[in-house]
């Protein structure tokens, strides 16, 4: 799974991300609360809600967003 964080250029970002992982299903990580909206068609949840699910693969790209959602999901996943 293909972790993104919601930023002003996510749309770019994502485009990117494709190119180079043409398969890998996609997860937007949000602020909570945040005025922005996910690209359409895509799952999204917020920074507090996200958990890590056992067995899952995760490619983290770490371009846009902040580290308000950085930071938390990077620590969930190593401690997964």
């Amino acid at each position: 799974m293909l972790i993104l964080f919601l930023g002003r250029s996510v749309e770019g970002i994502l485009r990117d991300a494709r190119l180079h992982f043409p398969s890998e299903e996609i997860l937007v990580v949000t602020r909570t609360g945040d005025d922005l909206q996910p690209p359409e068609g895509l799952a999204a949840v917020t920074v507090d809600e996200f958990r890590p699910e056992p067995g899952v693969e995760y490619i983290v790209v770490a371009n846009g967003g902040t580290s308000v959602q950085l930071v938390p999901v990077l620590l969930r996943l190593a401690r997964a």
